[in-house]
């Protein structure tokens, strides 16, 4: 560990989104990296350069899925407006996205599976990240 860092818990969700072809393309956002303002709309904060802005730009749509214990739940979304930068991380770019339709997974007639946990990840990170991730977060509710 370097000095600074600290160790940093979480739960992801998924993000996919479609080339122009309908190749998919899977991204996972931490905590701060979108909030649910309702029951229609969710923002994202996404690395502009990256592949998953290029196709939400290009196609408009995505599925979220979040992943619990108790709960399996696919959001399919469709792009409200277009995106625009965050004050709070120059390298990310807010996409505000409508919710279409939400599915939750339930298990066929006798089968017994089921998640026993979540999408975990654990990352280090300095105090200025942490500071830059948590203004990410606000910006994301106003």
């Amino acid at each position: 560990m370097e000095e600074g860092r600290t160790k940093r818990r979480g739960e992801a969700v998924i993000l996919t989104t479609l080339s122009a072809n309908g190749f998919p393309h899977h991204s996972f956002l931490s905590e701060d990296e979108w909030h649910r303002a309702g029951d229609r709309s969710i923002s994202l904060a996404v690395i502009t350069s990256s592949r998953t802005a290029s196709n939400l730009v290009e196609r408009k749509i995505a599925t979220l899925l979040f992943l619990a214990p108790d709960e399996v739940r696919t959001a399919f979304l469709k792009l409200r407006r277009a995106p625009r930068p965050l004050v709070a991380d120059p390298d990310r770019s807010r996409f505000v996205l409508t919710i279409r339709a939400e599915v939750v997974a339930t298990t066929p007639p006798g089968e017994v599976a089921r998640l026993d946990r979540p999408l975990h990840y654990l990352r280090w990170q300095d105090r200025h990240e942490t500071a830059r991730r948590k203004r990410v977060k606000e910006e994301l509710g106003k």
